[in-house]
């Protein structure tokens, strides 16, 4: 059956008298969007804003209007772009959020578009948005946590736009978000972390922290990160110290000049300690008109709005809710427009409010065109394998590497592949076997 949620869009086109045919095996490609071949025919568009459970596992469906030519293979982006948009504006249902709780950090990173270079060379961001200074207030943290709690948010992360670490009040909000039933997760620098912060992190049954490591080399350490020695030290055994004592653990790292070919030199420092997962991105950098990255990350040829894979909902300092990372380096320009979880009664609210934003504003739309950092959600995998204890997905320049459950990592590799390519282990974890 034709997902409900679309229904109403194909229908529309009917009344415009628009040609179209859409099926269930065309709905999600076309043409426009891919540079390779290979990339075309083993690609299929992820619309970020789909829900789970009417995307997939509906049969055969088809709709059509005006149209006597054969099936087509691809959609023309037109009318991808209005389905992603349409989807866009329609969304109701969310998984996920991030609560910012501070601005401070220890750290002056040179990449950092906060408390570093990487916004407008010397200016700095807070000069420009002195709202986002400071720590958010424990009451008005616990006030967002019971509306997105009510709106049926699963999982929080507390993020910043510092270092979680310094935030006051950190382990009262987590053991907050654990009552409620959340998945907790943030990320951090990991220089304030040792055995007792831990302890007290376990203790309140934070779910996940991913560590942001640029660097095994000291000297290297200093130019991306920080040059306190202790800091660095501190730094490197902070995923070590929290995997051993249960908790689930990531180490991110960000490739620069500086750094450029130490993503491997990271991974064999921590893949023998069986970090649960290690993985690489790239530098964005911040301009007055735009934002870009310094490594090309696209793989599209052409820009269709509503299709962004860097779509995350963002709870600033004030209560503002924004759609995407890059949206707070031009919020001025918006925030008129933009909805606040303090504010509105509901969060399901702030969220109708956004999503018409996103969908329909002109120079909302000019901005995600003109963004370095859109990449297309694209279903699709560059590579798969299986390699030393880790299953490894390689997709746009990127790789992701997911320590194998000890229960299973003795199999053959190709058996292990097997079970990975196929959702096996995902769902031995859902059943408690892993």
């Amino acid at each position: 059956m034709t997902p409900i949620i679309l229904q109403p869009l194909f229908e529309q086109w009917r009344k415009e008298g628009i040609p179209f045919c859409v099926t269930n095996e065309n709905y999600n490609k076309t043409e426009s969007l891919y540079l390779s071949d290979s990339l075309k025919e083993n690609a299929q568009i992820g619309y970020p804003f789909l829900p789970d459970e009417l995307c997939g596992g509906g049969g055969k469906w088809l709709e059509s209007n005006l149209w006597n030519d054969k099936i087509p293979d691809y959609l023309p982006s037109w009318q991808v772009e209005k389905i992603a948009v349409w989807l866009l504006q329609n969304r109701k249902k969310i998984y996920s959020v991030t609560l910012y709780l501070t601005s401070k950090c220890n750290y002056a990173c040179p990449m950092c578009t906060f408390h570093g270079k990487g916004y407008l060379g010397e200016k700095s961001y807070f000069q420009d948005n002195p709202q986002f200074v400071g720590d958010m207030e424990l009451e008005k943290a616990y006030k967002i946590i019971d509306k997105v709690s009510d709106y049926g948010i699963s999982r929080i992360s507390l993020t910043t736009q510092g270092e979680p670490l310094l935030y006051p009040h950190l382990i009262e909000v987590i053991k907050y978000c654990k009552a409620k039933g959340f998945y907790v997760v943030f990320t951090s620098n990991g220089s304030l972390m040792d055995k007792e912060m831990a302890d007290k992190l376990k203790d309140a049954r934070v779910d996940e922290i991913n560590f942001s490591i640029d660097s095994i080399d000291e000297e290297v350490y200093k130019q991306v990160r920080s040059p306190n020695h202790k800091y660095y030290k501190n730094a490197l055994q902070a995923p070590i110290i929290a995997k051993n004592i249960g908790i689930y653990t990531a180490v991110h790292f960000t490739e620069q000049k500086v750094n450029k070919g130490g993503f491997k030199q990271v991974l064999e420092y921590y893949r023998p300690h069986r970090i649960q997962q290690i993985r690489n991105g790239f530098e964005c950098e911040v301009s007055d008109k735009n934002i870009k990255r310094v490594r090309e990350f696209r793989e599209a040829t052409h820009y269709i709005h509503g299709l962004c894979a860097g779509n995350e909902y963002i709870i600033l300092l004030d209560g503002t809710l924004v759609g995407c990372c890059s949206m707070y380096y031009f919020i001025n320009e918006i925030k008129n427009n933009l909805p606040n979880v303090l504010n509105d009664k509901t969060f399901g609210e702030s969220l109708d409010k956004l999503h018409n934003f996103l969908a329909k504003n002109p120079l909302m739309i000019d901005k995600c065109k003109k963004c370095g950092a859109y990449v297309p959600s694209i279903v699709s995998t560059q590579e798969k394998r299986v390699e030393k204890g880790y299953f490894v997905l390689r997709n746009f320049g990127r790789e992701i590497w997911f320590c194998i459950p000890e229960k299973i990592s003795s199999l053959p590799d190709d058996v292990l592949l097997y079970m990975y390519q196929n959702n096996l282990v995902t769902k031995m974890k859902q059943d408690g076997i892993l």
